[in-house]
Parts: structure tokens; C-alpha cells; sequence
């Protein structure tokens, strides 16, 4: 390699936190989390120990709706996002138990609930409704009891997916912090701001896409495809404050 990229140094184990029946995943369930945090407390102990950074945070859902309130549970959602946010609070608390200067990278973190900002003067009231509602009381649980020693980096996925220029992901960045005043408990905000990093996404296989009804379509000129992900890649650097990643479905996407 040459270059910036011989700095390559970190790993991280992968993770994911997805409900295994969809839209049944009950807050409430202490059994369940408590077979949670224990494994991501060890996860977190073994990280340590085998020199790995910290671990990949997968939080998107999947279509099991992990973190989309449901009444059908027979709890309240005030009483549920209050949940949310405690059990964000034991998350973390296991993990950096384990391994207190510890880095969670995430794919989403606050960009999956931008919307909960949008007309209301609270999130907690659009959040009700959204797919990804509680993980706002979750994330927001977290930084309640995170410590001053770990990092969190948001990914950036669904801005990085699509970015197309520098201005793009100048653009990602104005609007993580105007979301995150909006999203992250006043008490919180200023913790967000030391102990959150900014990272960036590429999506590799955009590149390729040859169907021009696909969200991903660029062009069908390879040698212009290659030079935007050349620009992209600098500029996703350029932006983030460490860590930028790419994802690939294809494999053969080169």
C-alpha cells in the first residue's frame, strides 16, 4: 500500500443487535439483557485481550424492528423509551467495564432518527412512530454512562452511501452536528461532542451498478465510476476524524 493507507492498524470485532422475531423485542425482558450485556461485556473483554481496537456496532434493524415501539407488548411508551435509555445505560457500562478506553465504530447512530427532529420541538414525540424510535432512549441512555476513557464513532451510512462530491460530505458533517443539538439530551450534548468521532462510508459496490433504475446507478463509464470513488475515498478522509469504512455485497465489485 501507499501512502496514507500504510496507517492502517485497527480491527474491530463485528456485531450486530437485531431482535430475533420481528417487532417482538421486549425492553423489559431483564433475562434477555441480561444474557445481552454479558455477552457484549465478554465480546468487549476479548477485544482487549486479542489487541483489537474495540468492536463494530451494527444497530440498523434488518426488518426485525428492534427498536420500533410496540404497544402490543403491553407497556406504555413512556415507560418503554424510559427502559430504552436504562438499558443503554447497563450496555455501555458492561462494555467499558471490560475495556474503559474502548472504541464502538458504528454503520448508523443518531442518522437513522434524523427525521424524529422534524416539526417538533421534542423527538420523543415523532419517535413514537418511527422504526428506529428507541434507539434515540437507547443512544441517549449510553451516553448517560459513558465514560470519558471510550469513543464513538458514527459511521455515517446513509450520507456516505450516497455522497457524490466534497461538498456532499461537508454537508454530512454540518448536518451531524444541527441533528445531534436536536437529538442528544442537552445533559449529554457536550459529552457527545468530546467522545464522538465522525466517521465516513463507501459503498463500494455503487460503482458497478449497470441498472439504470437502481439507486445506486452512476453511469456506465468505468473509467468515470473509478475516478469518483478515487474523489469519494479522499474526500470521505478528508472529512472524517479517523475512521472511514467501506462495504462491498458483491465481492467481485473491482
Amino acid at each position: 500500500a501507499n501512502g496514507a493507507f500504510k496507517t492502517l492498524k485497527h480491527n474491530f470485532i463485528n456485531t450486530n443487535s437485531m431482535a430475533p422475531v420481528a417487532n417482538q423485542f421486549d425492553w423489559f425482558d431483564d433475562e434477555a439483557w441480561g444474557a445481552i450485556t454479558s455477552n457484549f461485556a465478554l465480546l468487549a473483554e476479548i477485544a482487549k485481550e486479542t489487541g483489537c481496537r474495540g468492536l463494530n456496532l451494527d444497530i440498523e434493524n434488518y426488518e426485525r424492528q428492534t427498536f420500533q415501539y410496540n404497544p402490543a407488548l403491553g407497556h406504555s411508551y413512556a415507560d418503554t423509551w424510559n427502559m430504552a435509555r436504562r438499558r443503554g445505560r447497563e450496555f455501555i457500562t458492561a462494555i467499558t467495564g471490560k475495556y474503559p478506553d474502548i472504541v464502538l465504530h458504528t454503520f448508523f447512530w443518531l442518522d437513522q432518527t434524523y427525521s424524529c427532529a422534524d416539526g417538533v420541538s421534542s423527538p420523543y414525540e415523532n419517535a413514537e412512530k418511527h422504526i428506529m424510535g428507541l434507539s434515540l432512549a437507547f443512544i441517549n441512555g449510553i451516553y448517560d454512562a459513558l465514560p470519558e476513557t471510550a469513543t464513538i464513532v458514527e459511521g455515517m451510512e446513509s450520507g456516505g452511501y450516497r455522497a457524490g462530491s466534497p461538498a456532499d460530505y461537508n454537508a454530512i458533517a454540518a448536518k451531524r452536528l444541527k441533528m445531534a443539538k436536536r437529538l442528544i439530551d442537552p445533559a449529554n450534548l457536550d459529552k457527545y461532542m468530546r467522545r464522538t468521532q465522525l466517521g465516513m462510508a463507501t459503498y463500494l459496490d455503487r460503482y458497478i451498478v449497470t441498472d439504470e433504475k437502481s439507486i445506486w446507478f452512476i453511469s456506465n463509464d468505468d473509467k468515470k465510476n473509478i475516478d469518483l470513488l478515487k474523489r469519494n475515498l479522499s474526500a470521505a478522509a478528508a472529512t472524517a476524524d479517523e475512521y472511514i469504512w467501506t462495504w462491498s455485497e458483491a465481492r467481485s465489485w473491482y
